[in-house]
């Protein structure tokens, strides 16, 4: 399980559990509070915060607009509608780098998040007004074990590549840090595969009775 399918599948269950209209809301407002923040910043720790709080923002909306693509195109127009999502993508990390930069260089870094707080409140505006709820809530269950095993396995072996590269070597802690990141995520195969196996085992044992 990689990245990108670890924030598809939670964003899925936050789909059942909560309304669109919540997720989005609550997701715009933890995204202005992050801006806010990195706006206000005095010095590098607040402004990292800042950004850890935007993160969360971003790492609950793109899944939830990939899910939502699924859930309300037809089978036929599913790939455009991921095209079309993935040229909006595209455009923005082409342009955002080059337009930070112009800021940054013409003025203070503040004009990143100064700018983005007006444009966020706006909207939010509109999203109160025009946000419908297009999804029905169900009690659905997350394995919260795996979530959180593949979330430290994935995060140790991206932090140990990184100071491999930031290092330009092999030290003990980038060592570690991809061992034991290695070790979480064959503690996570293995617990998959068990659950598995037990899900398999079951089914049959409920289809057999049926028969009977």
């Amino acid at each position: 399980m990689d990245k990108k399918k670890l924030d598809f599948l939670t964003s899925f269950y936050f789909l059942k559990r909560f309304s669109l209209r919540q997720l989005f809301l609550t997701t715009l407002a933890i995204f202005l509070l992050g801006t806010i923040v990195d706006a206000i910043a005095p010095n590098f720790t607040i402004l990292l915060l800042g950004r850890l709080i935007q993160a969360i923002a971003v790492g609950i909306i793109m899944p939830l607009f990939q899910n939502l693509m699924v859930l309300l195109f037809p089978p036929n127009k599913r790939s455009f509608a991921m095209g079309m999502s993935s040229v909006v993508i595209i455009l923005d990390l082409a342009i955002g780098p080059t337009l930070s930069g112009w800021i940054v260089e013409h003025y203070n870094w503040r004009m990143l998040f100064q700018f983005l707080i007006p444009l966020t409140i706006i909207i939010l505006i509109f999203s109160i007004i025009y946000t419908k709820n297009v999804t029905e809530q169900s009690a659905v269950d997350l394995d919260w074990w795996s979530v959180g095993e593949s979330s430290i396995g994935l995060g140790l072996l991206l932090y140990g590549f990184s100071r491999i590269g930031t290092v330009a070597n092999i030290d003990l802690i980038s060592a570690i840090g991809l061992l034991v990141g290695i070790i979480f995520l064959i503690i996570l195969v293995d617990y998959r595969m068990k659950l598995a196996t037990l899900a398999t085992f079951t089914l049959k044992n409920k289809t057999s009775a049926e028969i009977k």
